[in-house]
């Protein structure tokens, strides 16, 4: 018989599943087991997702937007403002703020948290969400409650909605993980490609930007770009920085451990 899915659940390296922790926690799980340094981050599991939308008044809307019409464009601020309404309406049940205060990283005294969506329908080999479910940076315990129940309220927003009917993807079993990270300061983040996705295959690109990465993925910074050949990488861009040279050593044990080619979000 199997173990009930936690409502919180710190990731060990133990294999959590997507359908317990959406495409992004079942992903940061797998690089724990394969010894990166990862942040310490926990899982507001989907089981959490499914006790908090049992709330009576909660799946009654949540029946009426499956069941409804998708509003016109125009609407789309409007509607979406009526969805994070209804999220906010419910507070937490009490056993998800108990778990996530065992279970999450530590928040307060300056330390807090990046919020971010983990749907369990997130990416496909056809469809992709990227930027249409939300995300925070920087959260403290006076806003973690607010902040959970808006990731969790993007799920239903107009565009994503609109996205799956588009596909032809299922809502009756939908839900969204939210991952819990530790945040850093960094002085430098960016993206690492092991393969350069609109280059050669034999060559490796890395994305730099100074602070958060954030800057980066929602594109309001330019990076400093690095392609060079995958064989001498390391050393290559050793002598840019020494630590990019460690960065290129250890993105190429991840992909050589998964076995194909991996873009990968880094922090100094």
């Amino acid at each position: 018989m199997s173990e009930p899915t936690p409502l919180v659940a710190r990731l060990r390296g133990e294999g959590i599943l997507n359908a317990q922790a959406g495409g992004k926690g079942s992903s940061l799980d797998v690089l724990v087991s394969l010894g990166a340094n990862v942040p310490t981050t926990s899982v507001i599991t989907t089981e959490a997702y499914r006790l908090f939308v049992s709330d009576p008044a909660l799946s009654a809307f949540l029946d009426e937007l499956r069941d409804g019409d998708l509003p016109e464009p125009e609407d789309h601020e409007r509607e979406q403002e009526r969805v994070d309404a209804a999220f906010l309406d419910v507070d937490l049940p009490d056993p998800i703020l108990e778990a996530i205060a065992a279970e999450a990283p530590p928040v307060g005294g300056g330390a807090t948290l990046a919020v971010r969506s983990s749907a369990t329908a997130e990416d496909t080999a056809s469809a992709s969400f990227a930027g249409q479910y939300r995300s925070y940076l920087g959260v403290g315990p006076d806003d973690l409650s607010s902040a959970v129940r808006l990731v969790w309220s993007s799920l239903w927003h107009p565009a994503p909605r609109s996205y799956r009917r588009f596909r032809d993807i299922p809502e009756t079993d939908l839900s969204m993980a939210v991952v819990l990270m530790a945040m850093l300061e960094p002085s430098h983040a960016g993206v690492i490609f092991t393969t350069d996705p609109g280059g050669e295959a034999d060559q490796l690109r890395l994305e730099v930007v100074e602070g958060l990465g954030e800057a980066l993925v929602s594109g309001e910074a330019t990076p400093d770009a690095y392609v060079v050949p995958r064989e001498g990488a390391a050393e290559e861009l050793g002598r840019v920085d020494p630590v990019l040279g460690e960065l290129v050593v250890e993105a190429l044990r991840i992909e050589e451990e998964l076995g194909k080619p991996q873009d990968i979000e880094w922090a100094i």
